[in-house]
């Protein structure tokens, strides 16, 4: 599980890159100080489309079970989050978000899937492997991922709130870092749509009734 000091570190050096490409550009032109502002890298999904090409046959397995364990949240109460680590084409590690449930920060969908893997492989790092899931992850989540040495991570959709990769910041193309980790997003983009507003617009009305 990544340690609290190295995750604290991960969010510094996304917060110092973000700031650091916001920066003003100041220019001479004709004498005169020009302003220019650059764009700012926060909200990267607007840079970022969805790839709905170059998915295999067993992209789309592994994802209709991501969004089985997802509907299994729902099911408990929990935000609809699956997620699964994939090692030589089997699965080695399950997790479904049990926040609610455990009453526990940390306990979302991808940490507990990479622990589980983890456990069955006998090692913290899985190298060469995949994450599928089917919301974008946060930022903690984006941590424990490079720190578990995973090489891809393939999501559904975006978290304009909390996600780590393409909205609110995007860890994975932080040059810097050791680890590279890959990543697409669009596959069964729709079906987690749907699923998150259904569980949100339920939520929703039982606070307003």
């Amino acid at each position: 599980m990544i340690d609290e000091s190295s995750l604290d570190m991960l969010i510094f050096t996304a917060i110092n890159y973000n700031i650091t490409n916001t920066r003003t550009k100041i220019s001479k032109t004709h004498g005169d100080t020009k302003t220019t502002q650059t764009m700012n890298n926060t909200n990267t999904n607007l840079n970022h489309k969805p790839n709905n090409d170059n998915y295999s046959p067993e992209d789309i397995y592994f994802m209709e079970y991501v969004l089985k364990l997802a509907q299994n949240a729902y099911d408990n109460g929990e935000v609809p989050i699956g997620a699964i680590v994939v090692a030589e084409g089997e699965i080695v590690g399950v997790g479904q978000n049990r926040k609610e449930t455990r009453q526990d920060t940390v306990a979302h969908a991808e940490i507990l899937a990479i622990q589980d893997a983890s456990k069955k492989l006998g090692s913290w790092r899985l190298n060469n492997s995949t994450l599928y899931t089917n919301i974008e992850p946060c930022i903690m989540c984006c941590g424990a991922i490079i720190h578990a040495r995973i090489n891809r991570v393939v999501f559904c959709t975006n978290e304009p709130k909390f996600g780590g990769i393409i909205s609110q910041t995007n860890l994975f193309d932080i040059p810097t870092l050791n680890h590279k980790v890959n990543y697409q997003y669009g596959l069964m983009q729709n079906e987690s749509q749907t699923l998150i507003r259904r569980f949100f617009r339920e939520i929703r009305t039982k606070l307003n009734s």
